[in-house]
């Protein structure tokens, strides 16, 4: 059983992994597709740049909250660790609309995202974001953008620093 719940977890997490970051990301308001985000501030660049750091930013507190929440979940403690998904997943809405927050939610993304650093035991830092905007479309009234994440990976271990960048297509 932990072995399947195992490799499900990890399929999931590079379906939505690969999605996120290697795919045009659909970031519309409720209109078509799957709606990742809506704008809750004028500033589109503003709310993305936010997301973006705070998805890939992997603290201590995000690989405790990991381990918490991959513990077996028929223990005293998985009432605890469920109040800990509200509060940890909660730090994600004001990026997301209510459709998206739902789905973000039902996907458990908010502790998914540092099962590999979970597992390879690093911390991530995003130290740089930049963003283009590649078009627009009056017509569907969407933004194409794209993204370069550059991102600091600290090996908890050795102390080993090594720098990374993803990137990717968001339209919004």
């Amino acid at each position: 059983y932990k072995w399947h719940r195992a490799g499900l977890q990890v399929a999931i997490f590079a379906l939505i992994a690969t999605a996120l970051i290697f795919s045009a990301m659909y970031i519309k308001d409720n209109r078509e597709g799957f709606t990742l985000t809506s704008w809750k501030t004028n500033s589109p660049e503003k709310t993305l740049r936010g997301f973006l750091t705070a998805y890939h930013t992997i603290t201590q507190s995000d690989l405790d909250y990991y381990k918490q929440m991959d513990g077996p979940k028929k223990s005293p403690e998985f009432e605890e660790s469920q109040k800990s998904y509200e509060t940890n997943t909660q730090k994600f809405q004001q990026y997301l609309c209510d459709k998206s927050y739902q789905a973000f939610y039902g996907t458990r993304l908010s502790y998914l995202r540092a099962m590999k650093a979970y597992t390879d035991n690093y911390l991530v830092e995003v130290t740089d974001i930049k963003i283009t905007k590649q078009g627009e479309d009056k017509k569907e009234n969407t933004i194409s953008y794209y993204y370069e994440i550059q991102m600091k990976q600290t090996n908890k271990s050795t102390n080993e620093v090594k720098t990374t960048s993803k990137g990717g297509s968001l339209t919004v």
